[in-house]
């Protein structure tokens, strides 16, 4: 297959990418949790939510849950990618509702799961119960009262993904989605999973990231340095827009304006409905994630280990901290404050989940582990995400950990509607707690 500079960028950015989880996953650190300024040090914390005392970590009772805007179905919970959930919390955890166990576990993995309704949709490898053919990529339906798999949609590939896969995004009873081993952008049926349209990204096009689906407008990284913007009832194009290099990572919308990163560093900021560009800003190291808007300010990380906060309007930076993190994960932000991987400030840990004033870009709080972990994501005043093959839920303000769940490693964010918790698994599994 021929392939044009955008894939040989991305081929090599990619790598990048998963060279870093992978020294992620074998540097042993010690977790434990540190304080806010002004407030005593508790025990330091090993695993588990148990308390270097032997004692278990007390449940939170009172999460001062703060307020979310209304919860879309997509990836990071809303246009502006924050990441925040209206839903109420999960303070203690009761019982697994349901898990839905993938066929092939040794796959790399399904993706975020994104709740509309009462589905939750998966992208990943589908297997065919019919015939038993499992070399298919694709996307589930599944109930999400029960767990149940409705429907799937089949992506024929001659190839095997060697990433994970991006979230689908719905609207207008429509599920909008792609995957790293095809060249096209699909639109499917939510009720019935029957293929509507699909739209060619071009020589080198795939989907490495979650499309955005607002305002009858498809946003979606091309992965070549092509973004495009189309009709969401019939998949014509609107317009496109040629960035300087490869785009990866999802885009993110507020205020009449759409934002997305390139793996050479820049953020852009587009007119939604022309394609125009309005500003651009130049980090030091790749955007593999998405940006988030929050409030007229947009935050994003970059491949030089810095959080940065920018004006909305017109790309000014507000400030930048250094996190000491490669950083290729979402971030979230609620309540005047930004949650990020980070370096550790606490003795012998070297990776936290850090709580930012997102006013001012000081640390409020840090949450440190061992290992691998996910993008946070916040409902009701408390933040989830996994490390150390635990899922975990701590209090938003304080950083001290509610509960934990054993649950493997996983890929993807959590997306939590009507106070149960969604996430994926790297082996396979789709958990729905509460």
């Amino acid at each position: 297959m021929t392939t044009g500079p955008g894939q040989r960028i991305i081929t090599f950015s990619v790598t990048a990418v998963l060279l870093a989880a992978a020294v992620v996953l074998v540097t042993s650190s010690f977790r434990g949790y540190h304080a806010p300024a002004g407030e005593a040090e508790p025990a330091n914390r090993e695993g588990g939510g148990d308390r270097a005392d032997g004692n278990q970590a007390p449940a939170c009772s009172s999460l001062q849950a703060g307020t979310a805007p209304p919860s879309q179905p997509l990836d990071r919970a809303n246009a502006g990618r924050t990441g925040n959930f209206d839903s109420p919390a999960v303070p203690e955890l009761t019982e697994i509702k349901w898990q839905y166990q993938h066929p092939l576990p040794e796959l790399p993995g399904l993706s975020a799961p994104v709740v509309a309704g009462d589905t939750v949709f998966v992208a990943g490898e589908v297997d065919d119960p019919r015939t038993g053919q499992d070399d298919f990529s694709g996307l589930y339906a599944i109930d999400a009262a029960t767990g149940r798999v409705r429907w799937r949609h089949f992506i024929v590939s001659e190839y095997r993904p060697e990433t994970g896969q991006a979230a689908p995004a719905v609207t207008g009873g429509t599920v909008y989605y792609g995957v790293p081993v095809s060249d096209k952008l699909y639109a499917v049926d939510a009720e019935t999973g029957k293929e509507k349209w699909s739209f060619p990204l071009g020589e080198g096009g795939a989907v490495f990231s979650s499309p955005l689906a607002v305002n009858g407008t498809v946003y979606v990284a091309g992965g070549t340095r092509y973004f495009f913007a189309l009709d969401a009832a019939t998949g014509s194009e609107k317009w496109r827009y040629q960035a300087e290099s490869a785009v990866i990572a999802a885009p993110a919308l507020a205020d009449g304006l759409v934002y997305f990163g390139d793996m050479d560093g820049t953020l852009y900021a587009l007119d939604a409905a022309t394609g125009a560009e309005r500003w651009r800003f130049a980090s030091g190291g790749e955007v593999s994630a998405p940006p988030a808007v929050e409030d007229g300010t947009v935050y994003f990380t970059s491949g030089d280990g810095n959080l940065y906060a920018l004006n909305a309007a017109n790309g000014a930076l507000r400030w930048s901290r250094d996190t000491g993190y490669f950083q290729f994960r979402a971030l979230a932000v609620a309540d005047g404050m930004v949650f990020v991987n980070s370096g550790s400030d606490i003795a012998g840990s070297r990776f936290a989940m850090a709580a930012i004033d997102a006013g001012t870009g000081e640390k409020l709080w840090e949450y440190g582990y061992r290992r691998f972990a996910s993008s946070p994501s916040v409902a009701g005043g408390a933040v989830y995400f996994t490390s150390d093959d635990n899922f975990h839920a701590l209090d938003a303000h304080s950083g001290r950990e509610c509960w934990s769940f054993e649950a493997g490693m996983q890929q993807s964010p959590a997306a939590i509607a009507d106070g149960v918790v969604y996430f994926t698994t790297f082996n396979g599994i789709v958990y729905a707690l509460q």
